[in-house]
């Protein structure tokens, strides 16, 4: 989406929050965790449930849930990109906070393919990719594509 008029964007943008945040978006994916220690963990056939700003994303033994809140939004061409402000794990019935560095959320809400912007990854039409870095220096990646939205 190419914006002539900040007017546009923002017309656009609004269209599209109103849209997610009235819906539950249901997407499969792939969780990876690289530890600072070197070990990586990787989990596929996640279900991700995206409701207005909270990504959720369930193990699949359903047992842990990582909880992601996003703001800030903004676009590159075709690409949503957002700040992750909240962090945590529930697990067990306990919601742990996670302490992070950085991170980001990437949507791709057209029918095509989009490159991310200064990078050489293609996130495919309906994707999502979440990357966090904990404050201790955990590496969280969390891939997918949205196959289902309900009202």
């Amino acid at each position: 989406m190419r914006c002539t008029t900040s007017r546009v964007c923002f017309a656009g943008a609004l269209a599209i929050f109103i849209a997610l945040s009235n819906a539950t978006a249901i997407a499969k994916g792939t969780v990876r965790i690289d530890q600072h220690d070197g070990t990586v963990q990787q989990y596929g056939d996640s279900v991700i449930r995206i409701v207005g700003d909270t990504i959720r994303v369930f193990s699949p033994d359903n047992h842990d849930t990582l909880i992601i809140s996003h703001g800030a939004c903004s676009y590159v061409d075709e690409i949503q990109r957002c700040l992750p402000y909240r962090l945590a794990l529930r697990r067990n019935g306990t919601i742990h906070t996670i302490g992070f560095d950085h991170g980001s959320v990437y949507f791709n809400l057209s029918a095509t393919t989009q490159p991310l912007p200064r990078s050489s990854t293609q996130l495919p039409p309906n994707g999502v990719l979440v990357f966090v870095r904990t404050a201790r220096g955990t590496s969280i990646a969390v891939h997918g594509t949205i196959d289902k939205v309900t009202h």
